[in-house]
């Protein structure tokens, strides 16, 4: 069985990302305010190697530093070299995404703040989405002349229906958060000021349960 973590201060790993566990749930901070939490080259490796140190979580929350009005403004596109593509299966992006999809444990997105992109897609590959009515998803490769990821784009049709996926992706239109929870989107959208309260409560509920039984590491 792997030992509970016991409540510590905030871990600071490279690139602004952060790391904090309480028991079985480990929080993982993207604190790049300034930068709009791009998913740059070194926000990546930075969310990578705290994936790895959570590995042994039973639930990890993906989450913006507090007070960040975006929660994850997408893949830095700036940084891209030329002819390089950004949804190469052996890049950066994709290495995080297979990251969050193969977790043995629960990944749960607390969103507050607008997310765009590649940020959109991280946020919902996790398992449990949940925002404040602060939080917009765009999916803007439509606006950025870039390829869909086809795997996000599946998931999103998975989610919300291949209707609304293809209107979201074809319109590039910011969705807001009820809407978002209409389409499946998002679990739950819940106040403000109950965003973390609400998302920390339900993930040491997971966490409590027998692990096993829901695929997660014992």
């Amino acid at each position: 069985k792997s030992p509970a973590h016991p409540p510590q201060a905030v871990q600071p790993l490279q690139a602004g990302v952060t790391l904090d566990w309480d028991g079985h749930v480990a929080v993982i901070g993207m604190a790049q305010p300034a930068k709009r939490n791009c998913l740059d080259g070194p926000m990546l490796a930075g969310l990578m190697t705290a994936f790895r140190k959570a590995s042994a979580a039973r639930v990890i929350i993906l989450r913006a530093s507090a007070g960040a009005s975006v929660w994850c403004a997408g893949f830095d596109i700036a940084a891209l070299a030329p002819g390089r593509d950004p949804l190469a299966q052996d890049g950066a992006l994709q290495a995080l995404f297979r990251m969050v999809h193969d977790h043995p444990g629960i990944v749960i997105s607390m969103i507050h703040g607008t997310a765009w992109g590649g940020g959109a897609d991280l946020a919902l590959r996790c398992d449990i989405a949940i925002a404040d009515p602060t939080c917009t998803l765009a999916f803007t490769p439509a606006r950025l002349g870039l390829p869909y990821d086809p795997d996000g784009l599946l998931n999103v049709v998975m989610r919300a229906g291949p209707a609304a996926a293809l209107e979201m992706f074809g319109t590039a239109d910011p969705v807001p958060a009820a809407r978002a929870q209409q389409l499946g989107l998002l679990n739950h959208v819940v106040p403000e000021a109950d965003l973390e309260p609400f998302t920390l409560a339900m993930a040491q509920r997971i966490a409590g349960n027998a692990p096993l039984s829901g695929g997660m590491t014992a």
